[in-house]
C-alpha cells in the first residue's frame, strides 16, 4: 500500500490512452471553476439522461459543475477504455452505483463538493471515492452522534478540539467512499460501519481506505478492495 504523486496534466495534454496496472488506483482531482471555454463540447458528449439530470439544477453554478465533472469523467473513461467518450453507456445498480456497459473491466467513481471534483479508476477492483468541502457550517458533532460508531466517536473526541472537524470529515469520507465502492449506498446502517482503521473486511473482502492529498479546504478518501494497491494521484486542469 502506498501513494505515488504524479505530475498534473491539462485536458489537452492527456495521452491517447491511459494505462493502469492491476495493482493501481489512479485518482484525479479537478477544479470546476471557472467553467471552461469548451463547456459546450463537454455538454455535447453527455447522454440524454445526463442532459436531463443536469437540467434539474436551478443554480447555474451547480448546473455547470455537473456538466463539467460528468463530461470530464467521460473523457477520462474514454482514454482508459480506448473508445470515444460519447459512445460510453452506463447502467446503475440497485443503490445507484454506475457501471460501464459493453464489457469494459475498468472500475470508476466520481465525487464533487464545492468547486472540486475527484475521480478514481481501477483496472478491475471495486473502487469508491468521496470529497467534502470542510469550510461549510454544519453541526458535525450531532452528525457524529447519529452516524458514527462508538469507536469513531471516541477517537474524534480524543482529538484536540481544533482538529475534531477534520477528523469528522476523515471518517465521513471513508464511510462514503466505502459504501460507494461496495454499491450499498446508505442502505447499510452507518453507525455499524467502523472506519477507524484504514483496512477492514466487508462482505468477505479486504478493503483499503486511504486519504487524498488535497488543499486544506477539502478532505477526501478512496476505498478499494485491494489492500496492497498503489494510489497514484494526479491533477487535471481545464
Amino acid at each position: 500500500m502506498g501513494t505515488q504523486v504524479v505530475t498534473g496534466y491539462t485536458l489537452a495534454q492527456l495521452p491517447q490512452r491511459l494505462p493502469i496496472a492491476n495493482s493501481e488506483v489512479q485518482v484525479w482531482q479537478l477544479s470546476l471553476e471557472p467553467a471552461p471555454a469548451f463547456f459546450t463540447a463537454l455538454y455535447e458528449i453527455l447522454s440524454a439522461d445526463e442532459h436531463e439530470r443536469a437540467q434539474r439544477f436551478h443554480d447555474e453554478k451547480d448546473y455547470q459543475r455537473f456538466v463539467v465533472s460528468h463530461g470530464v469523467l467521460r473523457v477520462l473513461l474514454g482514454k482508459y477504455c480506448d473508445c470515444a467518450p460519447q459512445e460510453l453507456a452506463f447502467s446503475y445498480l440497485e443503490h445507484g452505483k454506475p457501471i460501464l456497459n459493453g464489457g469494459y473491466a475498468t472500475q470508476f467513481n466520481l465525487s464533487h463538493s464545492g468547486s472540486l471534483a475527484v475521480f478514481a479508476f481501477a483496472a478491475q477492483h471495486s473502487v469508491g471515492i468521496d470529497v467534502e468541502y470542510v469550510k461549510r457550517e454544519l453541526d458535525y458533532q450531532a452528525l457524529a452522534r447519529r452516524y458514527f460508531s462508538v469507536n469513531e466517536i471516541a477517537a474524534m473526541e480524543a482529538t484536540p478540539e481544533h482538529n475534531q472537524k477534520q477528523k469528522f470529515f476523515e471518517y465521513w469520507t471513508r464511510k462514503e467512499a466505502l459504501l460507494k465502492a461496495t454499491g450499498e449506498g446508505i442502505s447499510r446502517t452507518l453507525n455499524q460501519l467502523d472506519v477507524t482503521n484504514s483496512t477492514l473486511v466487508i462482505n468477505q473482502s479486504d478493503w483499503m481506505l486511504q486519504p487524498l492529498q488535497l488543499s486544506m479546504d477539502y478532505v477526501g478518501s478512496v476505498a478499494i478492495d485491494q489492500p496492497q494497491a498503489i494510489v497514484s494521484e494526479m491533477s487535471l486542469a481545464l
